[in-house]
Formats: structure tokens, C-alpha cells, sequence
């Protein structure tokens, strides 16, 4: 001290213009070492660097070749003394920012991978695997590719948080995406102590599914289902919402423990449908717009939140199949018939071609049961026909109505698409726009006609060893078993009848469920002779022809 003393007191001798105190502040210079950390005050930037007032005489320098951000200039800086007379920068202190910044910056990160606390990064470029990180004051990480929240980022300097998930030497692993969960999970909690169900919040769209959409509500994403978007139908998603879009919706449940939340927005107004049945009424004609068109009809907006469908077989009554996309283009206006009201399950249904007569309603009066009519046959199906009656008329001619004895397995044998033929209407009824058709029924019912006992004269048609096949009338065959043809036994059938003879005999059976009609010849001729015996003897008569057909 007494040295230092004794150097100042020479110097003042020497040079009468400093005053003591600036030679005392001018020796507090070589109390500076190097190394030490000291506070400074920006004055003014130099070609040198950076000049800073840190109590002493003469300015500090920070060498230009140090980049110091000029937002923090403003504020008192803590600097290294790199040497505490620099020749090379006029005999001032050279000091260093950068030294002291990256030495705050290692120990921040290392608190920061302590602490599981984010921190921010950037990206710098790519690289194997994922990308580059800098983390400021002279540190880069790396960020797998897997851990970034985009894929394929460039580098483009994009500013994120992220989590130091390993720290070894100077190697640092970084997670974008576990900064987030971190960020999130810290907003979802806030989010379920600030919010209950029934409230209203306002949220981002981020995402669309098939099933919903997902919106940032500040932290988590709540899900709005499908159901819960519009109290009309929706079709497409994005005709209905947008990412990016903003809401506003309720919340209609909460999951603290799932984190989870659904949200709906058409709750945020009245449901229209409760005043459905006060407004609307079955046969009432509606002004609609056309919405979306499936394979099975189109929607149509009655009003917000109220649509209909328009089923496809209620838009003409002679196209059963008309092309929906080409006859209601998205936002057409039309006229419609309301057939239907659900109100509790959200449903009209509609129809256009009610709002003209029924073509069926119209042929009420000339179509009968029993009648006789002519018709085209419009498709051959493995159950029969489908037979145009009149202008509009669709009746059905099943394949059992097709012939009284015959077991058609291919209608396609008898009938051919356009022929036209002749039928019986069997049923008629307009409301239900049901016509039963019978071919078979054009003749008579022959197992009516031809009851058990009743007697008829046939003609064979075809002889067998098992009988013979015989034509009572033109259609309607029978067949006489071989034992039932005569008393006699041991000769040929072909020995006793041929084709084209005429024989006399009973129905011994008439079966419509096995389209058969059974006939006896032997017992018809033992009855003649019976009444024969009868007629020229006293005696008693023997059993009777029903008696005998009894026994069987």
C-alpha cells in the first residue's frame, strides 16, 4: 500500500493537471485480474468493440468480434476481465461478454436438464436422423426426428421449447415433443380447475377425422363428435368446419384423470327440433335445399338444424332408380311432401313424387281383384316376374302362380323379358302399392273343380309301367296308378291302355300342395256293377262307391 502510495505522490508531482482522485481511479486498473467477473455499463460502441464504463478512469473494451444482442445493452452487464491493459486497444481493460455468457448459458442448461424445465432452441439445419438444435450461448443439441412436433422441418431458424433429455460432456439430446406434453399437461390441469361441464369456451380447430374435430381449447384438445357439430346432418367435414377455423362451443363432459373433453357447438343454440311437431305436420309440402346425395337419397335443409331425407324411391313413381346427383345438384330448391315425423330420433322423411296423384291411386277404380289383364313382362327373376300393368303399374307374378302342375324352378323356361301376356289379379291394393299377378289362375282351379269322388272322363296320354298319365281337360292332367287301372292283375299296362284311349274313372285323390290328381279306373267300373247288382237283386247291396273311396 505504502508503494502504491509513493507512485501516486510522483505522479502528482510530475503532472499538475490530474487530480488525485483520477490518480486513484487510475491505479484501480492494476487491481484488475484477469479472470475476474465485473459489472459494466454500455457507454458507446467503437472500431474497437464495445466500450463500457465499469468505475474506473479509463473504458473497458469488448472486442467487435463479439456479438452482443443490442436489446440487452440497456441494462448493467456482468464481463470477464480477459487482460487489465490491453496495448492493442490504447491501454484500456479488454473484457469479454461472450466468456461470462456461455459460462450462464452451460450452467442454465444444466439446471434446466435437473429440473425438466424447457428450454428454447432453434432450429440449424438438418442432419442423419433429425436436426441440429441451438440452444444460445454457443450450444447446439441435437433433436431426433422423432421428438420434433413437424416432420420435414427445414432449417429455417424456427424458434421452439424444448426438453434436455440427456446431457453428457458436451453432447446434449433435446425433445420438442415432451416440452409439449410438459406445456400441456401444466395447461390442462389449469384448464380443468378453471372449467366445468356447461360452460362456454372458446377454442382453434387443429385437426379433422372421420369421427370429429379436434380444438385447441389453450392447452389440450377438446374433441367436438360428429354428432354434436350441427343439428342437421353432416356430411363432409370440411363443408362444415375448417382447420385453422375458430369457435365457440360448450363443454358437454370432462375427464380429469384422461384429459380428456367434448365439446358440442350446435349446443351453443336452442335445439330446433324440439319445436319440429309444432311446426311441421305429415302431408304438409316444405321448401327445402338440397344438401348432400348418397346412393340411397339426398338430405334436404328444411331449415337450420332441420333436414330431411328424400329417399330415392320417393322421387318418381315410374324411375325407380333416377340418377339423384344429376337431378339435385348441392343447393337446389325444391318442393317436397313430408311423410314422415320423428322428432325424437331427428328424422323427416320427404317425398316428391307424392306431391302428384299416385299412379296407383289413380287405377283404384279399374283394377279388381279377379279381374283379367293384359301386361309386359319387365324382368325374369329366379322368383318369378316382374309385369307392367298399364302406363305405371308394376305388379308381381311369383313362379308358384305360373302353372297349376308344374314345379317351374326356372321361370326363365316360360317367360321372356317383353312378352306380353294375359293374368289374373290375384290381390290389388293401392295404399301398400302391392299387385299380385297369376298366370295359372287364368283357368280354373282344378283341384276345386276335380274334388275326391268326383267322376270324369279323361284321355291317356302317356303309358307307363307305373300307370298311365291322362288329360282331363286342355291344362289340367291326372294320373291313373297301374293297380287302379283294372281288376285285373299280371298284365302290361301297355297291354291295356295305349295312347289316346278313352277311360271313365273317380278322383280318388286331389292335391294341391303335391299338384296331383289321382284317378281310379277299378273302382269306378266295381261301383257300376254294384248299382248293376243292386238294380236286379233283392239282396242287400254291397258298399258303395264313397264307401270304397273311403277306405282309401
Amino acid at each position: 500500500m505504502e508503494d502504491t502510495k509513493k507512485k501516486i505522490q510522483e505522479t502528482v508531482e510530475e503532472t499538475d493537471d490530474i487530480t488525485m482522485e483520477e490518480l486513484l481511479r487510475e491505479s484501480d486498473i492494476a487491481h484488475l485480474t484477469p479472470g475476474q467477473i465485473v459489472e459494466g455499463v454500455f457507454v458507446r460502441k467503437s472500431p474497437e468493440g464495445y466500450l463500457f464504463d465499469i468505475g474506473h478512469k479509463r473504458e473497458a473494451v469488448v472486442s467487435g468480434n463479439e456479438v452482443i444482442p443490442q436489446e440487452i445493452l440497456s441494462a448493467p452487464l456482468k464481463l470477464k476481465v480477459v487482460h487489465p491493459y490491453s496495448a492493442a486497444h490504447g491501454g484500456n481493460p479488454l473484457l469479454s461478454w461472450a466468456d461470462v455468457f456461455r459460462k450462464e448459458a452451460s450452467l442454465n442448461l444444466k439446471n434446466s436438464f435437473e429440473s425438466k424445465t424447457p428450454v428454447e432452441g432453434a432450429i440449424l439445419r438438418a442432419t442423419k436422423g433429425g436436426y441440429m438444435v441451438d440452444l444460445g450461448g454457443g450450444a447446439e443439441a441435437f433433436m431426433p426426428g422423432a421428438h420434433a412436433l413437424r416432420k420435414n422441418d427445414k432449417p429455417s431458424g424456427r424458434k421452439f421449447s424444448c426438453l434436455i433429455i440427456e446431457m453428457k460432456g458436451g453432447n446434449i439430446v433435446v425433445s420438442e415433443r415432451l416440452a409439449a406434453d410438459i406445456v400441456r399437461e401444466k395447461a390442462a390441469g389449469a384448464i380443468f380447475s378453471k372449467y366445468a361441464v356447461g360452460d362456454e369456451v372458446d377454442g382453434t380447430v387443429v385437426s379433422l377425422a372421420k369421427f370429429g374435430a379436434f380444438v385447441d381449447i389453450g392447452g389440450i384438445d377438446a374433441l367436438v363428435h360428429v354428432s354434436d357439430i350441427s343439428w342437421g346432418g353432416v356430411g363432409k367435414m370440411d363443408e362444415h368446419i375448417k382447420v385453422g377455423q375458430k369457435v365457440s362451443a360448450k363443454i358437454l363432459s370432462m375427464d380429469a384423470a384422461a384429459k380428456k373433453i367434448s365439446l358440442g357447438i350446435k349446443q351453443m343454440s336452442g335445439d330446433p327440433w324440439k319445436k319440429v311437431g309444432e311446426k311441421y305436420s305429415v302431408g304438409s309440402t316444405v321448401d327445402c335445399v338440397t344438401g348432400n346425395t348418397t346412393k340411397f337419397g339426398v338430405f334436404c335443409a328444411i331449415e337450420p338444424g332441420v333436414d330431411g331425407l328424400l329417399h330415392i324411391s320417393e322421387v318418381d313413381w315410374q324411375n325407380p332408380n333416377p340418377d339423384l346427383a344429376k337431378l339435385f345438384p348441392k343447393g337446389s330448391g325444391i318442393k317436397s311432401k313430408i311423410i314422415s315425423i320423428d322428432a325424437a330420433k331427428n328424422k323427416i322423411s320427404l317425398s316428391l313424387r307424392r306431391l302428384s296423384p299416385s299412379p296407383w291411386e289413380k287405377a283404384a277404380e279399374g283394377i279388381k281383384a279377379g279381374n283379367e289383364v293384359s301386361g309386359i313382362v319387365m324382368r325374369v327373376t329366379p322368383f318369378g316376374a316382374v309385369v307392367k300393368v298399364g302406363d305405371a303399374l308394376e305388379g308381381t307374378l311369383h313362379v308358384k302362380n305360373l302353372d297349376w302342375f308344374k314345379k317351374v324352378s326356372n321361370p326363365a323356361t316360360m317367360l321372356k323379358t317383353g312378352q306380353e301376356i294375359k293374368l289374373r289379379v290375384l290381390e290389388f291394393d293401392p295404399q301398400q302399392q302391392r299387385l299380385e299377378l297369376s298366370l295359372k289362375h287364368l283357368r280354373g282351379n282344378p283341384f276345386e273343380k276335380y274334388k275326391k269322388k268326383t267322376v270324369l272322363d279323361c284321355t291317356a296320354i302317356t303309358v307307363m309301367p307305373a300307370g298311365v298319365v291322362v288329360e282331363i281337360e286342355p291344362g289340367v292332367e291326372g294320373f291313373v296308378p297301374r293297380n287302379e287301372i283294372t281288376r285285373k292283375k299280371g298284365d302290361e299296362v301297355s297291354e291295356l291302355i295305349k295312347p289316346g284311349d278313352k277311360l271313365r274313372g273317380v278322383v280318388m285323390e286331389s292335391d294341391a300342395t303335391r299338384r296331383r290328381i289321382e284317378i281310379s279306373v277299378r273302382k269306378f267300373e266295381i261301383e257300376q256293377e254294384k248299382k248293376l247288382l243292386a238294380k236286379y237283386s233283392a239282396k242287400r247291396p254291397g258298399p258303395s262307391l264313397n264307401d270304397l273311396l273311403d277306405e282309401i
